[in-house]
Formats: structure tokens, C-alpha cells, sequence
């Protein structure tokens, strides 16, 4: 009786007063995570990050996250020192020389520019040493909006908005869901929560803790709660896992390209180390195969957003035409459709999570909740038998 007035006081206690706060400071702390920085932070790093000392950064030995969000900030601050009449190399060095950002390609690109090496050979040198995708996106607008060793403001504004529309597009996704992955976070806490409150008010519990009857379950309970949760985690990132196709990238360079004051022929020929396919296409025309055969590759790959985007190209080729804004819009497009794909994975998520909710967290909360207390109850039953008569 005394056992079921603590946890009737308990149950009680985390209702009314620590529940609440718990789920405050998670809330605050999915916040925190999913969107890593607000737009009036990023800004205020972007307005700041020319004037910083350069200096040696604590954090210099450890990997930093960067979003999206900050890369974009880096064109913004490059646009705004192109338009006040600042040197394209110093001022790529001057944002370079600022400890914004700890990454490998980062420091091999200061030291390229230090050496005194152009900044489009810098660049590429950079980008073979990038590993992440975004950043390896970002050097590659970079290398779009050059033009004879300078950057053209308009070019490096447009790869910014690129790389904002994406940093939208995430986190969007994310928190569309945070819901889920609370709500598996919290199933997953549940029963050792529960499992913990038994050890902490049953004597009995405690006693029998090493016993098989009650370990057994409790390690069978643990396992399957673990495996549910890292499933569960799965299915949550490759939802939320808002990759690029290959056509929006060349789509997106392009844009940059034709903004920076490149002709159609030499935009596509720029494609190098965008993509495997850009590749392919960039090598076909240093070939000197035409225009038209050399875009094939993209039609076959990509019959349908492939052949509109070649359709364009050829068409703004043959009149000499500018062409920049149906780009622009073929690249909206693009996106759109990448953003209504991920919601429509989103929406999906709360069934696919029932799977590993239904066949390893509920298992679970059963073997850590229920089968031990169980288990020992029935350790202390004994069965008296009835006097034998003579």
C-alpha cells in the first residue's frame, strides 16, 4: 500500500509540476537544434564579418556545423565589398582572413591566397579539398560569378539567394518534423523513466534487480528500445534530408554564369566540377562537339526537367536572346518541386514511424515496465498446500 501512495505521489508530482518544464525546455531545445540560427543572427554575422580581428579561434581544433544561412552571408559580404570598389582578391582575403569558418578547404584557401595564386586557381584547389556539399556548392557559385579574376555583384547576390532558398527549404522540413521526432524521442524515454521510478520505490525491485527473471527483460527491453529509437532517428533524417538534384545545381549555376555576363556556350562549358553530369557535358564541348549533341547527355538523363532546361538553352543560343530570367524561373521551378516532394515525405512520416513504434518501443515499454514488476511480484508468491489427512 505504502509502494502504491509513492508512485500515486509521484505520478502526481511529474504531472503537475516537472512535466510541464520538461516539456519547455525541449521545446527550446528542438528550437535550438533544428533552426541553428536566426535570420537576425546571421545577418548580424554577415554585417560584422569583414570588421573581425583576424585571430587565432578556440574552437580552431574542433569541427564546426555551418549552415546554409552563414555560407550565404559569406556573398553577401563578397557583393557588398565588390560594390565599394574593394579588389576582388583582397577581398576574398580579407573575409578569408576572419576566423568565420575552421573547415580544411577554408585554410587551404587562405594559405593559396597568402601564396599569392589567382583566386579562381585558389578556388578550385579549394573545392578538390571540400568534402561537405554545401560548402562544395558554395565555392562553386563563387567560381561561377568570376569573370577574368574579378566577382560581379549581381552574380554573387543571385548564388546568395540560392543558397538562402535552400537554408528555407530545410528548415522547413525540420520543423515540419519536429513533432515526429519528439514524439519518438518521448515514447523512447518513457518506460526508463518508468523502469527507473520502479528502482527508485520498490525495495522488492531492487533486491531482484540481478536476478534472470527480472535482468533477462529488462536487457531484452533496453535493446529493442535502442533499436527503435536509432530506426526511428533513420526514417526522421532521410525525410528531412533535403538533397539537390543534379539539374537544379546546373540550373542554378547557370543562372549565376549568365548573371556574371557569360554567353549561353561558355555557361555551359563552365559546368566543370559542378556535377558528374556537368562534367560530362563541359568535356563534350572542349571536344568541340556542338552545343546541341553535347546537351543530350542531360535530355537522356533527365527526359523531362532535362529537356526544358535544353529546349531553353538551345532556343536562347540560336536568337542571342538573354535568357537569364527563364532560367531563373526553370530554377524556381526546380525548387518548388524539391519542396513539395519533401512535404509529401513529411506527411508520410507518422505512418513510417508506426513500424519501428509498434514492433520495438511498445515491445519495450513491456519488457521494462511491465515484466519486471511482474516478475517480481511473482518471485514472492509461495503456495501452501493443504494439510494432508491420515
Amino acid at each position: 500500500m505504502s509502494q502504491f501512495a509513492l508512485w500515486l505521489l509521484f505520478t502526481c508530482l511529474f504531472t503537475w509540476c516537472i512535466a510541464p518544464r520538461v516539456f519547455l525546455r525541449a521545446d527550446s531545445k528542438i528550437i535550438r537544434q533544428q533552426i541553428v540560427r536566426s535570420p537576425r543572427h546571421v545577418s548580424r554575422q554577415a554585417s560584422h564579418l569583414v570588421s573581425r580581428v583576424p585571430k587565432q579561434s578556440h574552437h580552431s581544433g574542433r569541427k564546426q556545423k555551418t549552415d546554409l544561412g552563414v555560407l550565404a552571408s559569406v556573398c553577401d559580404s563578397l557583393a557588398r565589398l565588390i560594390r565599394a570598389g574593394t579588389n576582388s582578391h583582397d577581398a576574398v582575403t580579407a573575409i578569408v582572413a576572419s576566423d568565420f569558418l575552421s573547415d580544411t578547404w577554408w585554410v587551404e584557401l587562405s594559405s593559396l591566397l597568402n601564396a599569392g595564386h589567382l583566386i579562381e586557381e585558389s578556388l578550385q584547389a579549394a573545392r578538390d579539398e571540400c568534402t561537405n556539399s554545401d560548402h562544395h556548392l558554395l565555392i562553386t557559385l563563387l567560381l561561377g560569378s568570376i569573370v577574368h579574376g574579378n566577382f560581379v555583384a549581381t552574380a554573387l547576390d543571385h548564388a546568395s539567394s540560392v543558397l538562402r532558398d535552400m537554408e528555407s527549404s530545410r528548415t522547413e522540413a525540420k520543423v515540419a518534423a519536429a513533432q515526429a521526432r519528439f514524439s519518438s524521442r518521448l515514447l523512447s524515454l518513457l518506460p526508463i523513466i518508468i523502469l527507473g521510478g520502479s528502482l527508485l520505490l520498490s525495495q522488492s525491485f531492487r533486491n531482484g534487480l540481478l536476478t534472470a527473471p527480472i535482468l533477462i527483460p529488462i536487457v531484452a527491453g533496453l535493446i529493442l528500445n535502442r533499436i527503435g529509437w536509432a530506426w526511428s532517428l533513420r526514417l526522421i533524417q532521410r525525410t528531412t534530408n533535403d538533397s539537390v538534384e543534379e539539374i537544379e545545381l546546373l540550373t542554378n549555376h547557370l543562372c549565376v554564369s549568365l548573371r556574371a555576363g557569360y554567353s549561353m556556350w561558355h555557361s555551359c562549358e563552365r559546368w566543370h566540377g559542378v556535377s558528374a553530369l556537368g562534367n560530362e557535358v563541359s568535356v563534350a564541348l572542349h571536344a568541340g562537339q556542338p552545343l546541341e549533341d553535347a546537351l543530350l547527355l542531360i535530355r537522356e538523363k533527365y527526359p523531362h526537367t532535362g529537356s526544358t532546361l535544353v529546349d531553353v538553352i538551345l532556343q536562347a543560343d540560336r536568337d542571342g536572346l538573354p535568357v537569364v530570367n527563364t532560367v531563373h524561373r526553370l530554377a524556381t521551378d526546380s525548387h518548388m518541386e524539391r519542396r513539395r516532394s519533401t512535404d509529401i515525405r513529411v506527411r508520410q512520416l507518422p505512418t513510417r514511424l508506426s513500424i519501428p513504434l509498434v514492433f520495438c518501443v511498445l515491445p519495450s515499454f513491456l519488457l521494462l515496465t511491465i515484466a519486471p514488476i511482474v516478475t517480481s511480484r511473482l518471485a514472492h508468491l509461495t503456495v501452501s498446500l493443504p494439510p494432508l489427512h491420515q
